[in-house]
């Protein structure tokens, strides 16, 4: 057991099904949960633009503005597609060739 009140890491789930692997992870790493506004670990639904300016230092959050780009696929892929066409194929060999079905299914 922690020896006060301030070394606790509290988490919060926010806006987004209580998943049990989650939950259990976050526990079993120290973690304890919290409803209230005194939290370290915020997991859930992206923050609007302003609730990331009141934000204090110790507070972290599972989403961050643009994640999107990179954490779905098709955009991830036209952000690299949009880079082959700028800076050389040459530079970005690792990206597989890949089609946005139904809209594509010709070019199979």
């Amino acid at each position: 057991p922690l020896a006060d009140e301030d070394s606790i890491v509290y988490f919060r789930i926010w806006k987004t099904p209580q998943r049990d692997l989650l939950v259990q992870t976050l526990w079993r790493s120290g973690l304890v949960a919290t409803r209230q506004d005194r939290w370290n670990v915020l997991w859930g639904a992206r923050l609007k633009e302003e609730q990331y300016q009141t934000l204090n230092p110790h507070q972290k959050v599972s989403h961050f503005p643009g994640t999107w780009h990179i954490g779905r696929k098709d955009h991830l892929f036209r952000h690299l597609q949009r880079m082959k066409r700028t800076h050389g194929a040459a530079e970005y060999p690792f990206v597989p060739q890949m089609y946005f079905l139904p809209q594509e299914i010709r070019l199979l």
